[in-house]
């Protein structure tokens, strides 16, 4: 394959189809580079492309390859073929399309600034568990807004410091008390440990004010010490809890 490896990855003249994923970027080319070169750069690097010239492949590598389509001034859109995509991954769609082609030697600046998902891959994602009326049902509250807090600092507290604050909080009138995405399982609390104690805080404040408690915690998939402060063998994406184990499976 000849040395204008990354031009196979520029079509003016691409139209894109129905489920293609479609990304706008702004670039600025590094010095010696054309907008051409870098935008079948981006295009390449974040489809099947690499950084050297390939000479023997697959057919359907032609098919999967992303194409930079349409130019204006330094924004270039870039159509991605569906196949290239598992379907409910978002890592996986972000590391393609706001991966390494942020650190390429051929451009002086680079940045996403959209992206447009078709329905054939948004039917990957299924959304919420519960709903936000499936929530107020489980709660039992109507005709008012939900109201949630993450204790702060988000991360230092033992379990139960945290439990306590959790306390507080709910006795000054919020619904949810939520885990931190940073609190994970740490020497000085061990995910078995807020499994149990946290257990007694809801407990103790609906048997003050008989209003329903919730606590949101993290479960993470396989992690056997999750499953066992969760009281469940499978994995959840999301628990809503108060004295008994509620799962999204």
């Amino acid at each position: 394959m000849a040395i204008d490896w990354y031009n196979e990855f520029v079509d003016t003249n691409y139209e894109p189809a129905k489920d293609d994923i479609v990304c706008l970027f702004y670039f600025e080319p590094a010095a010696g580079i054309t907008d051409k070169e870098a935008a079948g750069r981006i295009a390449s690097e974040s489809s099947t492309g690499t950084w050297t010239t390939l000479a023997t492949l697959p057919p359907r590598m032609k098919k999967l390859e992303a194409k930079a389509f349409d130019f204006d001034g330094h924004f270039v859109k870039v159509a991605y073929p569906l196949a290239l995509w598992e379907e409910g991954n978002a890592v996986q769609l972000m590391s393609g399309i706001a991966g390494n082609i942020f650190g390429m030697k051929a451009l002086r600046n680079l940045r996403l600034v959209d992206a447009s998902l078709p329905a054939a891959y948004l039917k990957g994602f299924k959304g919420p568990h519960f709903g936000m009326e499936g929530i107020r049902k489980m709660m039992g509250i109507r005709g008012r807004p939900l109201t949630g807090a993450v204790p702060k600092p988000k991360i230092g507290f033992s379990a139960k410091e945290h439990a306590e604050v959790g306390y507080e909080t709910w006795m000054g009138g919020f619904d949810f008390v939520k885990d931190d995405e940073n609190l994970t399982s740490t020497s000085f609390k061990p995910v078995r440990r807020p499994g149990k104690v946290h257990d007694k805080a809801p407990r103790q404040g609906r048997e003050r004010d008989r209003r329903e408690e919730v606590g949101v915690l993290k479960h993470h998939r396989g992690c056997r010490d999750d499953e066992e402060a969760c009281r469940s063998a499978r994995g959840v994406r999301l628990e809503l809890r108060d004295d008994r184990c509620r799962s999204g499976r």
